[in-house]
């Protein structure tokens, strides 16, 4: 149905405008069509928003061959802070290492990094030395400046003292029992006490080069090797009780987890009675980083986190460990965080098309999104007001993007529009940029075009509207 809006943006204007602008709930706003056709704008009003909280715990591998993946993960971290800081993500970060037999460790939040590491410069141990933190994990208060501007360099240096745990940690590596044991009532109510809260959201996000071998009963195995031992295989600890224990600190809801990982690849070797390690090719070739030498091991397929990371569906990101760089692994985990804290979905389809011959005034018919997605009309926009959490229904508009055929967004962009938002059953969500977000207590407005099918107009506009319509 062609488009009939004679303004280069589908939006209300004049006095149905500021009817719409009255509307403290979802409505459709019928406009009159010049021609034969109609248009139809929606107007969404959120709830109130709620926390931006998540809480975000880093199980690190600290055996052997992981002195530069730690390196990498500490000098690409700005990827992570960089979204945290965008989304003024109310955060509480933690780390603990796959070591589950050592007493000062086994899913304690660990504060400093492991001393005797060479990879630690003297500065680096000295800054680290003098770290107070008050508690054992990184807090998001603790870098907003007066300004409420975002320390990023503070955090960054930071989580280099938490996150460079060395390589002296137990060779059988342990990394679903050690994220079970501090999210376990003796540690929640203990050494890691005041870190999980009830309103966040909770990200895991595992560094590892080996398979997990968290084990029912410790039989004695000493090595990693033999956790790739078919014959060892039935003395795991079921992947699905560690999902079971996690999704209960939810309410049982899985939706409000995000698991991630940097591991080794899929060898394609399916691990049955009989097979060893030393008969598994590895995952990939450890790359060389900035000069340094590679590991002395390769990257082995862990494929306990891959069944675990299976569990969580769409919610659950596994990258590589095996590329040059950790910049794309961690800006996809970072992705995932800002969609499951600032997507919105929009509730109705938007107006699509499918040729120029459904848009006005000779607009083309584009696909923003990717290949495959739905098109819209050029000059299609979502419009976003905020409101304050003293005036949640007084609203101020923010800078749009620009309209969906326009090849830079607009200067000082306050949201962003996605066209491909896969978590949205409706196609199309917005999501808010640095600083933009409203406070929790605030509420978001969103204005868009819909089409209206000329079958369902009388149960919009009532018969007489329908009757003009045809």
């Amino acid at each position: 149905m062609k488009r009939s809006l004679t303004s280069p943006s589908p939006f209300l204007s004049g006095s149905l405008a500021l009817a719409a602008s009255a509307m403290l709930v979802a409505c459709d706003v019928p406009v009159q069509s010049l021609g034969d056709t109609l248009d139809t704008v929606r107007v969404e009003t959120s709830q109130p928003l709620t926390s931006n909280a998540i809480d975000i715990i880093f199980v690190i591998d600290n055996s052997g061959s992981m002195s530069p993946y730690q390196s990498e993960l500490t000098a690409r971290f700005n990827e992570l802070i960089d979204i945290l800081a965008g989304l003024r993500a109310d955060f509480h970060l933690a780390v603990i290492t796959t070591d589950s037999s050592s007493p000062t460790q086994s899913g304690r939040f660990l504060d400093r990094p492991w001393v005797c590491d060479a990879s630690q410069t003297p500065p680096a141990l000295s800054y680290c030395a003098e770290l107070d933190l008050q508690q054992p994990f990184l807090a998001a208060n603790r870098y907003e400046n007066p300004d409420r501007s975002f320390d990023t360099e503070r955090l960054q240096r930071e989580f280099a003292c938490l996150a460079t745990q060395g390589t002296r940690g137990s060779s059988v590596e342990k990394g679903l029992r050690a994220l079970s044991l501090a999210l376990s009532p003796d540690l929640l109510n203990g050494p890691n006490r005041d870190f999980l809260r009830e309103d966040a959201l909770l990200a895991v996000i595992f560094l590892t080069d080996e398979e997990d071998c968290s084990q029912v009963e410790f039989p004695g195995t000493s090595v990693s090797d033999d956790c790739y031992d078919g014959n060892l295989r039935p003395t795991m600890r079921p992947v699905s009780e560690f999902f079971d224990q996690i999704v209960a600190l939810k309410g049982g809801d899985p939706s409000r987890v995000l698991v991630s990982a940097i591991m080794g690849d899929d060898d394609g070797v399916q691990i049955v009675e009989g097979i060893r390690e030393d008969d598994l090719p590895p995952a990939c070739t450890a790359p060389v980083r900035d000069g340094s030498p590679p590991p002395s091991s390769n990257p082995r397929d862990g494929e306990r986190y891959r069944e675990f990371l299976r569990l969580f569906g769409s919610n659950a990101v596994e990258t590589s460990i095996c590329e040059d760089t950790f910049t794309p692994a961690l800006r996809r985990i970072g992705g995932i965080i800002r969609a499951n804290l600032e997507f919105n979905c929009l509730n109705t389809v938007p107006e699509t098309c499918r040729t120029a011959d459904d848009c006005a005034d000779g607009v083309d018919c584009i696909n923003p999104g990717e290949p495959g997605g739905n098109k819209f009309c050029a000059d299609f926009e979502v419009s976003v007001e905020v409101s304050s959490p003293e005036t949640p229904f007084s609203f101020d508009p923010l800078v749009s993007p620009g309209p969906a055929g326009q090849s830079t967004p607009n200067d000082g962009a306050q949201y962003e529009v996605s066209f491909d938002a896969l978590r949205c059953s409706t196609g199309i969500a917005f999501s808010f940029l640095e600083g933009a977000r409203p406070a929790p207590g605030a509420r978001f407005r969103a204005t868009y075009p819909i089409a209206v099918d000329t079958t369902t107009v009388g149960e919009v506009l009532g018969d007489e509207g329908a009757e003009t319509a045809q």
